[in-house]
């Protein structure tokens, strides 16, 4: 039989590999844990820390309640983001500012615009990317530039880097019958987002570099090396490579 202390000591290490397990399960992306166990033995010390005026544990605890594994609350969340700000976590503002031009009913639109654009400059990706949806019309002729998704498609996101992708893409209106034509704004930045657009969405990503090989955009002119990657792409189980490749609309920027 075991001694009592044997037991107590493998008991102990028992409940750290499982503690720790779990703290490893945390997702740093979605700020998500596998179960409301792991998130409560989480969240439960960080708390008292907060409460006794911790500064950064104030901000955590925001943290859970916007965005978190804790229910949404924005009230709760703002309230925690404002103690942290205060006692000088300069991390607070941003989602602060967030809170406030998504959630306060009361703010002028003239207000509520001039958070979400500094929020937006400061790094907000939810603010850059509504900023841009409002601003963007892609069925229009003639394409404009979005600032604030540049600014989001910098931070990796799929959909802001596409729409910025389309702009660089796109004809050039200064130029007479344009249309006529396949000239890029600039050949060179369709070249860098549709490598980077392979990075976040490669489906659509690999057809758009292949584009830019066919047509020479940004990169030196390899019509043959376009169509074997998009070849090679269909035969990967790519659908819309597919369709390019089959219908053989090399040049055409599909969606």
């Amino acid at each position: 039989m075991l001694h009592k202390s044997v037991i107590t000591l493998m008991t102990f290490v028992l409940g750290s590999l499982i503690f720790t397990t779990q703290a490893q399960a945390y997702n740093p992306e979605t700020r998500s844990y596998p179960t409301k166990e792991a998130c409560d033995q989480a969240y439960l010390p960080i708390l008292a820390k907060a409460k006794k005026g911790d500064a950064w544990a104030q901000y955590q605890v925001g943290t859970f309640f916007y965005g978190g594994c804790k229910p949404l609350s924005a009230k709760t969340a703002k309230k925690w983001y404002t103690l942290a700000y205060k006692n000088g976590v300069k991390e607070a503002k941003l989602p602060l500012l967030t809170i406030l031009a998504m959630e306060e009913p009361n703010l002028s639109d003239t207000r509520r615009r001039a958070i979400m654009e500094q929020a937006a400059k400061e790094g907000v990706l939810a603010m850059q990317l509504k900023l841009g949806e409002e601003t963007w019309n892609p069925n229009a002729r003639f394409l404009k530039f979005n600032p604030w998704y540049l600014m989001a498609a910098k931070q990796g996101n799929s959909k802001a880097q596409k729409a910025v992708y389309r702009y660089y893409i796109a004809g050039n209106p200064n130029i007479p019958f344009f249309y006529m034509l396949d000239i890029a704004n600039d050949g060179s930045q369709a070249f860098y987002w549709a490598q980077e657009l392979v990075k976040t969405n490669p489906e659509y990503g690999v057809v758009q570099l292949a584009r830019c090989y066919y047509l020479g955009l940004g990169v030196k002119s390899d019509k043959k090396k376009g169509i074997a990657m998009i070849a090679e792409a269909c035969l990967d189980g790519n659908e819309f490579a597919c369709s390019v490749f089959f219908w053989g609309e090399y040049s055409y920027w599909g969606g």
